[in-house]
């Protein structure tokens, strides 16, 4: 016979992994959404299109985000 907690254990563990697949489809959804819209990741991690040079330079060297766009 099993345990009331080796019960709950093996539920929590089958609902872990039933929750993987749509976890998996938040994260594709959300890099591809980053790589298809318009616009500097930084400028929209600074505080929006009214922040000055400054503050989106800083953020981009903050958060690693030098990209080779063309001028």
């Amino acid at each position: 016979m099993m345990t009331a907690f080796g019960a709950t254990m093996i539920r929590a563990g089958r609902r872990f992994l039933s929750s993987l697949p749509a976890l998996f489809g938040v994260l594709v959804f959300t890099f591809l959404l980053m790589r298809v819209l318009p616009g500097d990741p930084a400028v929209f991690f600074a505080s929006g299109p009214n922040a000055g040079k400054e503050e989106i330079e800083t953020i981009r060297k903050q958060r690693t985000c030098e990209f080779n766009t063309p001028p």
